[in-house]
């Protein structure tokens, strides 16, 4: 399955109205964890290397494994990524 086109995807959709950053906001994440738990949730056996040049970046990576993204969370994400649902 392929990826969203770079640019698009959901780490670059966070000002858009009900975009990343509004999901994340509606969790009670960061845009950046709400990008891993989605790309997680697309694939659980992707390898995701993201960047780590902190303690505290490290600890909110970790937690992204364990965000649940609801149905219109995923709806949403899928949509600004233009992946398939």
């Amino acid at each position: 399955m392929p990826g969203p086109r770079p640019g698009t995807g959901p780490a670059h959709a966070g000002a858009r109205p009900g975009g990343r950053r509004q999901v994340a906001a509606d969790l009670g994440a960061t845009p950046r964890q709400t990008a891993l738990a989605w790309l997680l949730h697309r694939s659980p056996t992707i390898l995701l290397i993201p960047g780590t040049s902190t303690r505290a970046h490290l600890a909110q990576n970790i937690a992204a494994a364990t965000i649940e993204l609801p149905p219109q969370a995923l709806r949403t994400l899928d949509a600004i990524a233009g992946a398939p649902a």
